[in-house]
Parts: structure tokens; C-alpha cells; sequence
């Protein structure tokens, strides 16, 4: 069979070749590296997530699943995988619905859905790969936008099933992260009340399904525990003043800083692109005035790309991972732009966009595109890890805004030289997410040392954890650590609490509770005496602490500590050190005398 390069089954091959091949590098790291910081905070939080008492609920699900089937770390990561997946094939079916109410409307459902899972999937290149509170709020955002497309145009009586499921979702964010579920909440009474249902009655049934499906996902959490315990976390939390990396002053400062950032780099990765192609095809125009206009949108594209290229190899910014995902906002930013100015060369287009008026529909319309522009940001709300590099985990939303977007222009314009160049452009935008995935997730994959394919060492001999691959640095440590307490402590891990210094995985894989919240920070002592009085006094006396880099504990952590009983390190032993695997330090470990043999 021949395929010519304006086939849509051509392009549908080279996209299905481009997603197969990130779906290839996400199961190949789903037993490789581990990240001893964030990840290991996540997966303690499955293990053990009695002691946590904070607004992070979503965790106890997948306690009670972990309870009837026990999760290693690779099944915990493939979870996630599974319902990413699920979330998107949801999404790309909604997608479908919503361009059917449109008039001159067409999406390929197969490209979609290639845009949107491989977009789904560059929140991998950010933070670790395990499931956690941020990769959870990722699906239930993509899923509650897959329901309101759903019931966009009103369409009240096929979609009572879409309606509770977007209540359920909004309780699911609420449990998962309380700042990014209000703003959720928010926008979909907004949506229920204002934008998508006219008549009173049909408002009112609406609410009730969306008021059905929030009281769903608390009658299922209520199972587990008493909505009681959250309720009390949120005034308890509202009611004290953490300080630390939370401070909500704090916070605006850094994210104000980093908008002020990015819209500088914006300026410097597109604008030169765009200023280029515009000067080329003003000279091109006036030198050569009986050029077509098929060369000059031609010429248009040639230039872009050399441009996009230079500030792509400028920059390194497919070489990503961590904080440096800052550079993919404006990177995506790049074909959102291109594709507006390229449909701005048809005719049809320019006029439609001349004679635009301000109608419900229109209004309604341009109300989902500046939803979904802002929704990396609106999500991100409340985070101390980049604000930026935060919000590029969630650019699935800008991926969905380019899919609608470019649907609704190659319904519109009437050049097929401008649908052929619409087309090489998603086609652009999948392989570039496809390699920014490949290079950040597995290159550059988030705070593992040399990356992914260094990562060759089996660990073995721990509770938690065995069979991934990890470096033969961290291995060694993980191994050192637990055979140091494995030979000095004599009581039995229940009794024991192991305060772990800036390394909550080893709580993790060593199978030890943590007093209190799982995490410890040196830098942040405010945060740290905050979680220790939540400890359970019981066991205080049975302490194991693990300082890294051989750093002392602040004067105001020990204070802390005493205030509780605890006397470090006046009622304490160091049992042994074991080598830093992230620097050339060394972590020492003590045990109350309580806890020695």
C-alpha cells in the first residue's frame, strides 16, 4: 500500500511509531533508579500512612489496595502508568464528543489521543515516577476536563453518569491536595451554573448529580476513616503556623519571581524565532513581489523550524529534567504561537477572526481555552518545589489547547498547503514531547545520579524494595544502613521510630516508622518541630536518627526534641557511618540507648 505525505494515514503512522516509542521508555523505567528525597516521601506514604495526620488523604486508598495486594515499588509505579492511560484514552473520547457539537469541527480521535497520552506523560520528566499526590492530581484534572467537555453544550440527559463523576473527582483533589481541589470545585460549579445549562430545573438537577458524586467519594473514603480526621487535619493546620517551606508569604514572593523568569525566557526562546520568520518573509515579499503565497508560507515554515532548532540546541532544551523543565513551558509555548500565526495566512481564517463577536458560544469558548492555558499554573497553586518546573508536569493542558485549536483551524482554512503544515507541526509537537520524555525521564531523570541507564545494581536484603535497580553508591548505603541497625538495635521495628535526615526512602525500604511526618529537612527546623510533635509519645524513647553529610542537628531541632523528652545527644550512641552516595560525605547514625542491644 503507498502513502503520500498529505495522507492522514501517513501522519497516523509516524504518530503511532513516535507514542509507542514513549510508552516504550516509560516501562523501561518502571524498575530503574529511586530517588531517596521526594519518591521516598511518596512510597512511605503508601506503607504508612497512619502517622502522616495531614490533608493528604488520597494515600489511604492505595494503603488499603497495598494491604489486600502488596506493592513493590515497580507495581506502585505501573499503577500509576494504568491510570494515566485510562485517564487519557477518557479524555481523548471526550475530546471526540466535544468536537461533534461544533459545527465544521473534525479531530482524528487517533492523533488526539497520541497527543494527549504522550502529553500526559511529560509530568514523568519532572518528579519521581511513583504515584503520588502530584501525578494523582494530574489524572483527576485530566478526567474532570474530559467531563465537562462531556456536557459543554448542555447536553443534560446522556451524561448524568459524567456529571457524578466529576463531583467524584473534585472530592478525590479535595483529599489529594486541598488548594488545586478548590480551584477544581470552582471552576465546575462555574461550569455547572453559568456556562453550560440554561433553565433553572436543569441547573438544579445538575448540581445535585455533581453534590451526588462528591457525597460518593465520601461515603468511599469514609470506609477507610472518618471524614472527622481530615476535617481536624485542615482546621489543625489552619490553626498553626507550620512556617517553613509552606509559608504562604513566602510563597507568592518565589512564585511572583519565577513568572517575572519565565516570561523573560519566553522572550528569549520565542520571540527571535518569530521575529526572524516575520523579517524573511517581509524581505521576500517586497525584493521578489511576483513570489506566490504558497512560497511565502513555505518559506514561513522553513524559517520557524531553523529558528525553533537554534533555540532548541541554544538552550539544550530537550536535555531536561527537574528544574530545568522551566525551559519546556516556553518550548510548548513556541507551537501554540506558530500554529496561531500559520493560520493567520488563510484568508478565511483572518476574516473570521475580524468579524469575531462577543456571543455566549463565542464567550463560552474562549472561557476553556484561557482555562486550559492557566490550568498548569491553577494546579500547581501551593507548591514549594519550582513553581515553574511544577507547573510543566501538568502541560497536558497546553497539549489539549493545541489538539482543539489546530482541529478547529484545519476545519476553517482552505489551503491544503496550511492543513499539510498544521499537520507536520503536531507531528513536531509529539516527537518533541516524545524526546523531552526520553531525555528527562531517562537521561536526566529526576534527582537519580548519571541517570537511568547507570542504574545497575539489584537491590536486595532490605523489607521494602527488592529488584529495583539502583546505583552501586546507593545501594551500598541503603545495605550499610539497615546491617548497622540490623546488628545494634535490638527492640522490634513496630517499637522503634528511625528519624531519617533528608533520606525518608530508607524509612521506606527498611520497613521503620517515622515519629510523626516521614520527612526531615535540616534547613527547615520549623517544619521539622512541627512534625515531631505529632509523634506519638510512646515510642520517643526508642529513637534511631540518620543525619546526613555528618551535619549537627540545629540548636532549635534539639530544643525541640527535648521539649518532647528527648535529650540528643546526651541520651544517645552513634552505632555506626556509612558513606553519602549523593556527595563525598558521610552520614552518621544514632540510637537512644533504649533502642541498643
Amino acid at each position: 500500500m503507498n502513502f503520500r505525505f498529505n495522507d492522514q494515514r501517513f501522519y497516523d503512522i509516524v504518530a503511532g511509531i513516535i507514542t509507542m516509542s514513549a510508552v516504550f521508555v516509560i516501562l523501561f523505567t518502571l524498575n530503574r533508579g529511586l530517588d531517596l528525597t521526594d519518591e521516598g516521601f511518596y512510597l512511605y506514604e503508601v506503607l504508612f500512612p497512619s502517622e502522616d495526620f495531614g490533608i493528604i488523604r488520597f494515600n489511604l486508598f492505595l494503603n488499603r489496595i497495598n494491604h489486600l495486594v502488596p506493592l513493590d515499588i515497580f507495581e506502585l509505579r505501573f499503577l500509576r502508568a494504568c491510570l494515566t492511560f485510562m485517564a487519557a484514552v477518557y479524555l481523548m473520547f471526550s475530546v471526540s464528543k466535544f468536537s461533534q457539537n461544533l459545527n465544521h469541527f473534525v479531530i482524528n480521535p487517533f492523533m488526539t489521543f497520541c497527543l494527549i497520552l504522550t502529553g500526559s506523560w511529560l509530568s514523568y520528566c519532572v518528579f519521581p515516577r511513583a504515584i503520588s499526590y502530584n501525578s494523582f492530581s494530574l489524572i483527576c484534572f485530566i478526567v474532570a476536563i474530559g467531563c465537562v467537555l462531556r456536557f459543554w453544550y448542555g447536553n443534560f440527559s446522556k451524561n448524568y453518569i459524567h456529571i457524578a463523576l466529576l463531583g467524584f473527582m473534585v472530592f478525590l483533589q479535595l483529599i489529594t491536595k486541598i488548594s488545586s481541589g478548590i480551584i477544581l470545585l470552582g471552576f465546575s460549579l462555574f461550569v455547572i451554573l453559568f456556562l453550560t445549562f440554561k433553565d433553572f430545573q436543569t441547573k438544579v438537577r445538575a448540581s445535585t448529580l455533581f453534590l451526588i458524586g462528591i457525597l460518593s467519594g465520601l461515603l468511599l473514603y469514609s470506609t477507610i476513616e472518618s471524614p472527622r480526621i481530615w476535617l481536624n487535619s485542615v482546621q489543625y493546620l489552619l490553626e498553626q503556623n507550620e512556617g517553613g517551606d509552606h509559608d504562604l508569604s513566602l510563597l507568592s514572593k518565589i512564585y511572583f519571581k519565577e513568572l517575572l523568569q519565565i516570561f523573560g525566557e519566553y522572550q528569549l526562546v520565542v520571540l527571535p524565532i518569530y521575529l526572524t520568520s516575520s523579517l524573511g518573509i517581509w524581505l521576500t515579499k517586497h525584493l521578489f513581489s511576483n513570489v506566490s503565497i504558497n512560497v511565502l508560507k513555505f518559506f514561513y515554515v522553513i524559517l520557524f523550524c531553523i529558528g525553533f532548532w537554534i533555540s532548541v540546541i541554544h538552550f539544550n532544551l530537550l536535555k531536561l529534567g527537574s528544574t530545568d523543565m522551566l525551559y519546556v513551558i516556553p518550548l510548548i509555548g513556541c507551537f501554540l504561537v506558530n500554529l496561531l500565526i500559520t493560520s493567520l495566512f488563510d484568508r478565511n481564517m483572518r476574516i473570521k477572526l475580524l468579524s469575531f463577536k462577543l456571543s455566549k458560544v463565542n464567550l463560552k469558548i474562549a472561557f476553556l481555552l484561557i482555562s486550559l492555558f492557566t490550568m498548569p499554573f491553577m494546579i500547581s497553586f501551593g507548591t514549594n518545589a519550582g513553581f515553574t518546573a511544577h507547573s510543566a508536569q501538568y502541560l497536558i493542558f497546553w497539549i489539549l489547547l493545541f489538539t482543539i485549536a489546530a482541529g478547529f483551524f484545519q476545519s476553517q482554512i482552505n489551503s491544503k498547503l496550511l492543513k499539510q503544515i498544521i499537520s507536520v507541526q503536531t507531528l513536531l509537537l509529539l516527537a518533541t514531547s516524545a524526546v523531552i520524555i526520553f531525555n528527562g525521564g531517562v537521561l536526566n531523570s529526576y534527582k537519580i545520579k548519571n541517570g537511568l541507564l547507570k542504574q545497575k545494581v539489584q537491590l536486595s536484603g532490605v523489607e521494602n524494595g527488592n529488584g529495583i535497580f539502583i546505583d552501586a553508591r546507593t545501594s551500598d548505603f541503603v545495605e550499610n544502613v539497615n546491617e548497622i541497625l540490623n546488628k545494634n538495635i535490638r527492640l522490634d521495628k513496630d517499637s522503634v521510630r528511625l528519624l531519617s535526615m533528608d533520606y525518608p526512602a530508607l524509612n521506606y525500604l527498611l520497613g521503620y516508622k517515622s515519629p510523626g511526618r516521614p520527612w526531615y529537612k535540616l534547613l527547615y527546623y520549623k517544619t521539622n518541630c512541627f512534625s515531631f510533635n505529632l509523634a506519638d509519645t510512646r515510642y520517643l524513647k526508642n529513637l534511631v536518627i540518620v543525619i546526613s553529610d555528618g551535619k549537627l542537628v540545629s540548636r532549635q531541632f534539639k530544643n525541640c526534641l527535648f521539649s518532647r523528652g528527648v535529650d540528643f545527644p546526651k541520651e544517645f550512641r552513634q552505632i555506626g557511618s556509612v558513606a553519602n552516595p549523593f556527595n563525598d560525605g558521610v552520614c552518621y547514625i544514632f540510637s537512644s540507648n533504649n533502642c541498643m542491644n
